[in-house]
């Protein structure tokens, strides 16, 4: 199961596909594989490519994704233009 792993003191919030890759979320435009190398594509490409399950909220003009922590709680990593933000639902 994907899962969010951390957001460090700079913003960039962590994910781990169902494969095992690591993928450091810096916005919507800017994703980097565990190495801290950028890919060419957006954000929405690498992670959809990646397994990851993109929904959409057209009223808010939001995509996110929604995670579920061992603890119970729900997670959601939005993305809203180029900003992206994490938080709990």
């Amino acid at each position: 199961m994907a899962k969010l792993i951390s957001q460090n003191e700079n913003g960039v919030i962590y994910l781990e596909s169902d494969s095992g890759d690591i993928f450091g979320v810096v916005s919507s435009l800017k994703v980097t594989d565990s190495d801290g190398m950028p890919f060419q594509e957006d954000t929405f490409t690498v992670l959809e490519n990646a397994g990851f399950q993109l929904e959409q909220d057209f009223d808010n003009g939001v995509t996110y994704i929604d995670f579920i922590q061992e603890n119970g709680e729900t997670s959601r990593v939005s993305f809203s233009g180029d900003d992206v933000e994490l938080s709990e639902v």
